[in-house]
This record gives C-alpha cells, structure tokens and sequence, in this order.
C-alpha cells in the first residue's frame, strides 16, 4: 500500500528524510492520494440566493434545504439576515463538500 519516495536519490551517509505516498491503484474508487483511507465524501451544494433588495448572495453547504431555510429565518446575522426572504435562483450539487467551495470560490470571483 505504501511505496517509498526517493529512496536512491540522495547520498549516502547523510541523515535521509524519508517519505511514504499512497499508491492511488490501491485506495477504494472515488478517493485520491490527499485523502486518507475510511475518509468519507462528504456532498456539498453550491448555491446563489436572490435577497429581497434584488442583490445576490453566493454559498457552499452540505445540506441545502436547511441552510436556505437559516437564511430565510435570520438564523444568521450576516449578509442575508436583512435582506429577507430569500429566493433560491442556482443550485448545484457536488460529490464532494471541497468541490462546492472552490467553485463557491470562482463564482464569486
């Protein structure tokens, strides 16, 4: 499972850092190297809200339902908690909670 990095490559007699990588071909289907095994994927939605001034709010989470019924009942004292009701006008769900922040990320530029 493991394979050894750079295990010539440097002189001998010297104090060697070694380091260990996974091997991707053994990891269970939809997990990566930067992910530890038993890691679970977690869902995650990427969301744009149209607030009641007509402005936009962008979000990433885990579980849309409840995270657009906290915007609408003020659960949150940030951008949305006066600007009620919210309108949900984009949603878009990942496989990976990761995935949904760093587009979170590119839409909002």
């Amino acid at each position: 499972m493991f394979r050894r990095a750079g295990r010539d490559s440097e002189p001998r007699g010297e104090t060697r850092h070694v380091t260990y990588r996974l091997k991707s071909r053994n990891l269970p289907k939809g997990l990566s190297r930067a992910q530890p095994k038993g890691f679970l994927l977690k869902n995650g939605w990427v969301y744009i809200l149209k607030c009641a001034d007509d402005s936009y709010y962008t979000g990433s989470t885990s579980d849309i339902e409840q995270r657009v019924a906290q915007h609408n009942t003020g659960f949150f004292s940030g951008y949305t908690a006066h600007r009620r009701p919210v309108q949900v006008v984009f949603v878009q769900q990942f496989n990976d909670i990761a995935d949904a922040i760093r587009a979170e990320t590119q839409i909002k530029g």
